[in-house]
């Protein structure tokens, strides 16, 4: 089947009707059985709200495989949970014990007749997860220049941030030049020439008219010599270098060393984007900083919109045939972590401007945001009115079903719709938007990769103590 296949089909008590046939296998169904989705129909923002318990993780973990195996487009996970680090990793006994429970009213379902069916296609998708390195001893790098300021230095009424943001832009342009340069180790190289500009601000010296022979003894740089991108990035230390002071000078490497011994990590050159990468989860509860984590995220998506951009630009240069751009989908859990109505966290307001950005240009850059939010109500109003698909799983009373239709614009014909959702088992959805304009409910299809994240055993802890 070429389409998207979400779930199954229900009956009025939400049970999954080709399973209460006897005898039923998976991978036998017809396409009357299962909830599809046209491939076309994917290419929008999507929310997902989702309570907790109602079965979110399997719920996306499907999306996200179905994207990936049906179509050619990728995807980027902002993984605040740990759900998707295993993400390479085919379940081993899902369809031999597939079966629905009546009386619990559940059951992981796949729509495949085999696991060798499915690991067959998913072995051939090329996935990376990106951590601290905590337990992969690898952790991933950080390009500087990808990061901004309000990240560095959160306190951004700060007197000192107008200085603070000179000093950045002389450490970003160093670094660019240390990379044109193959020069290794640029952190200490950074580090040295923010020290000589010190040295020569306290004897009073000429410092703009200096900043070259610095360049040439400490990289190498002739800027006679050099071509446009070098020029460039000296020109900017040149004009950064008259607005900063010994004092931010010292602050904002003190900053950044505090954040080095945290755990972030800086590459020499901005991270190469392989084209064949089809799937970035990116592990953020492996930083337990998390201004790293913010940090990381920022990079991220700075790394993201340049490529989309680069690409776009690309394009505009090349046949409408001959454009081979594919969707790009980025999937941010929590999401009222970043993206809240208010907040007075300058690393907050940088993520959310970024995210507010996507949702606003990202369609043209083939960019797509993957909400998932248990309050939409409680997320930035400029991006919830970007939503053409919108998934719902359990809500847990009659004001979040009306505070979420108010928030995402759903139209009053699919009230009835909303208000079954305070019913819905585990694992139930209901679908609106693009991907399904009059609704549909349905049952969540087996996610077949294995889950990260893990809740406690209940059948464990809700016993007697010995």
């Amino acid at each position: 089947m070429d389409d998207l296949v979400i779930g199954w089909k229900v009956s009025p008590g939400y049970e999954p009707l080709y399973w209460l046939k006897h005898g039923v296998k998976p991978g036998n169904q017809s396409s009357e059985d299962v909830i599809v989705v046209e491939p076309k129909q994917i290419a929008a923002h999507a929310i997902v709200i989702a309570q907790s318990g109602s079965g979110k993780s399997f719920f996306i973990g499907r999306l996200i495989e179905e994207i990936l195996t049906k179509t050619k487009s990728k995807c980027v996970v902002l993984d605040s949970n740990g759900d998707f680090t295993k993400i390479d990793k085919v379940k081993f006994d899902l369809w031999e014990k597939a079966e629905y429970d009546i009386k619990k009213s559940e059951g992981e379902l796949p729509t495949e007749s085999s696991r060798d069916e499915f690991a067959r296609i998913w072995s051939q998708i090329y996935k990376s997860v990106k951590s601290a390195g905590v337990t992969t001893n690898k952790a991933y790098e950080i390009w500087l220049p990808d990061v901004q300021l309000s990240l560095i230095h959160s306190d951004g009424e700060s007197e000192l941030f107008a200085e603070l943001e000179h000093c950045h832009r002389i450490a970003c342009s160093l670094f660019n030049l240390c990379a044109i340069k193959n020069k290794t180790n640029s952190l200490y190289t950074t580090k040295r020439i923010l020290e000589v500009i010190i040295k020569i601000q306290e004897k009073s010296g000429p410092i703009v008219d200096q900043i070259e022979d610095i360049l040439l003894h400490e990289i190498g740089i002739e800027p006679k010599k050099e071509g446009p991108d070098i020029l460039e990035n000296v020109g900017s230390i040149q004009r950064s270098v008259l607005f900063v002071t010994k004092k931010s000078i010292r602050y904002y490497l003190a900053r950044l060393t505090t954040l080095l011994n945290n755990g972030l990590v800086l590459c020499d050159k901005p991270n190469n984007y392989d084209e064949n990468e089809r799937v970035s989860v990116i592990d953020l509860p492996s930083w337990n900083d998390y201004s790293i984590r913010n940090i990381v995220i920022n990079s991220y998506l700075s790394r993201e919109w340049n490529q989309a951009r680069k690409r776009w630009q690309e394009a505009m240069n090349e046949t409408h045939d001959s454009d081979k751009r594919v969707p790009i989908f980025i999937v941010i859990d929590e999401a009222h972590q970043y993206l809240p109505k208010i907040t007075d966290n300058t690393s907050l307001k940088a993520i959310r401007d970024q995210i507010e950005t996507i949702a606003a240009e990202g369609r043209k850059l083939g960019l797509f945001l993957i909400i998932i939010s248990q309050h939409p109500d409680k997320l930035c109003a400029s991006v919830t009115n970007e939503f053409e698909n919108i998934a719902v799983l359990k809500l847990n009373s009659i004001d979040t079903v009306e505070r979420t239709m108010v928030a995402l614009g759903i139209g009053r014909e699919h009230e009835k719709q909303m208000k079954r959702c305070l019913d819905f088992p585990r694992g139930r959805f209901l679908l609106l938007g693009k991907w399904k304009s009059e609704g549909e409910i349905g049952y969540c299809a087996a996610r077949r990769t294995t889950e990260g994240g893990r809740n406690l055993r209940s059948e464990y802890w809700a016993t007697l103590p010995l």
